[in-house]
């Protein structure tokens, strides 16, 4: 509100020609605030990273003026940039990447943003050291992180044939759409994590509960719920020395093996499974 205070006080003094570049600086940020409020009422949709790479590239950045995007989403594992979606040259048709690349931490200007955490602006990038070509002319490049507390999860790229393209303006919007794509990143991550966990226990015929250090049942697969005759629902949440089973008919045991792949699945670092198997 303040900024439009700004422009109305400047748009009373300014020329001819200025009022002319003031009015399409106005409907500029008004159209990067319809784009922002659609995005964020359709994130409620998307629930997997490959949906919301491609939302970002085709339905956000392109219809904001870029000619090129690409979104890059950082595994962990591999410790590489990973291309996940792409407009531009690099999107011949559909959701195809035409010669999709991977890119460490600190190569290039993407790179550089993914180890650093800190967007970048570059003019011309035939000055950037270590730039890292890829389809069409070298000129301008954006970089904005995509980070989520501590984490980075990967990083949107946009560049420009023309030097000295973008802008303050540019930075400012695509940042914008990288605060709100983080957190649904994340998000995305973490069901995608809890998916993979559920799996693991569905394929576990014995009762096995997942608990954290202070002994709450974190999960629980369907062994478990016929041993308790309780519900999942009604299981997550409560410690399991509340919990009434026969000991005589069952025998606990600690399974580091399903711990570790259910942490890996959680991303729970402190996950503890237990095991119990008729005697």
């Amino acid at each position: 509100m303040e900024d439009l205070r700004k422009l109305a006080e400047k748009f009373k003094t300014c020329s001819d020609d200025e009022r002319l570049d003031l009015l399409a600086s106005i409907q500029r940020r008004e159209m990067h605030l319809r784009v922002l409020n659609s995005f964020a009422v359709s994130l409620i949709q998307i629930t997997n990273s490959d949906d919301l790479a491609w939302y970002v590239a085709k339905e956000v950045v392109a219809k904001l003026g870029f000619v090129d995007c690409v979104f890059y989403e950082f595994d962990a594992v591999r410790e590489k940039l990973v291309q996940r979606a792409a407009i531009g040259e690099k999107n011949p048709e559909g959701r195809t990447i035409r010669n999709p690349i991977e890119i460490v931490p600190g190569e290039g200007v993407t790179g550089t943003v993914a180890q650093t955490g800190k967007a970048l602006l570059i003019p011309d990038v035939r000055k950037f050291e270590g730039y890292v070509a890829d389809i069409g002319a070298p000129g301008s490049e954006l970089c904005v992180p995509l980070t989520y507390g501590n984490e980075i999860l990967g990083v949107i790229d946009c560049e420009n044939p023309e030097v000295g393209h973008f802008k303050d303006d540019h930075l400012e919007i695509l940042q914008a759409i990288a605060s709100l794509a983080s957190s649904k990143l994340a998000e995305c991550r973490a069901l995608k994590q809890m998916q993979g966990q559920a799996q693991i226990l569905r394929r576990v015929r014995e009762a096995v509960v997942v608990t954290d250090v202070s002994g709450l049942i974190t999960d629980v697969n369907e062994g478990a719920t016929k041993l308790f005759g309780h519900s999942r629902d009604l299981l997550v949440g409560r410690r399991v020395s509340t919990l009434m089973a026969d000991d005589n008919n069952w025998r606990w045991d600690a399974c580091p093996s399903l711990a570790a792949s259910a942490t890996a699945a959680s991303g729970a670092a402190t996950s503890t499974c237990w095991r119990a198997t008729a005697r």
